[in-house]
């Protein structure tokens, strides 16, 4: 009772970033989280002598954007904080309204766009069609249950979507009305214009539907045999039997998304007498 108060606030037990040890950062995020808790938070007030500083510290870094769960916070005898946690991690962009992308992490949470770079967003599926403004701000759900959708689709995809040159995921419905509805059937496409349907995403598919893992196999397989996904116009994965392939015309475009050049009036009429 006498010295207490005096040994507790000695700098040898206050807390601070150095005291603090978190797992390697991944290469996605740019801002350092670590200092930006103790900063917010003003963890440096803290005493590690506190019994309740562990749990102080486990709620400040719980409520980081880049944070997706602490797991746990020990306090060791040498007068450190070893905290347990899993960052998120970015896995679509969603296409905004006019120009620009959201990043959305793997539970369809929003995170900051402004750590990411224009070179950075071709690293990830762009998400097309959907609620081109969220709901909340950045750390929180997004707001579109197909954003959700689309990032579980995108997790499914993680190794190899490059590898089959994928580029958007598109939810398809005939209702307006689906923002929280699950009614809706998601597909892929090409950076050639080859269209995938994906169906329901994973853990939601029907009962003759194959779950994820088994489609990802499937484009795989596919790919390999044929060299890549763009031999197709059309390949639809929602029947567990047997792909169901729309071959792709001669003369077809691809559909990638992007708007073709305006036509003169001379140039297309004579389109049209080429056809006639």
């Amino acid at each position: 009772m006498r010295w207490g108060d005096e040994v507790i606030s000695d700098s040898r037990f206050t807390l601070s970033a150095d005291k603090i040890e978190v797992p390697s950062q991944p290469t996605w995020i740019q801002s350092n989280v670590k200092e930006e808790v103790v900063r917010d938070a003003k963890l440096a007030s803290l005493s590690l002598l506190d019994a309740a500083t562990a749990l102080k510290v486990d709620r400040a870094f719980a409520l980081h954007r880049w944070v997706r769960r602490v797991e746990r916070v020990d306090k060791q005898s040498s007068r450190r904080l070893i905290v347990q946690l899993l960052y998120r991690q970015p896995t679509i962009m969603v296409k905004a309204d006019p120009d620009g992308f959201w990043p959305v992490d793997t539970d369809g949470y929003l995170l900051p766009p402004n750590e990411f770079s224009e070179l950075q967003t071709r690293e990830y599926l762009h998400v097309r069609g959907v609620s081109p403004q969220p709901a909340g701000g950045v750390g929180t759900p997004y707001g579109d249950e197909r954003v959700a959708a689309a990032a579980r689709i995108a997790l499914a995809l993680e190794a190899v979507w490059k590898d089959l040159d994928l580029f958007a995921i598109e939810p398809q419905s005939t209702s307006a009305e689906v923002v929280f509805t699950t009614a809706v059937v998601y597909e892929l496409v090409t950076r050639q214009g080859t269209r995938i349907v994906w169906g329901n995403p994973p853990n939601k598919e029907r009962q003759s539907e194959s779950p994820a893992p088994d489609k990802v196999q499937r484009l795989v397989d596919y790919a390999e045999r044929h060299g890549s996904l763009d031999g197709a116009s059309v390949i639809d994965l929602t029947d567990f039997r047997a792909l169901r392939i729309t071959p792709r015309l001669v003369d077809s475009e691809p559909d990638t998304g992007i708007q073709n050049r305006q036509q003169t009036p001379q140039a297309a009429q004579r389109k049209v007498l080429q056809q006639r």
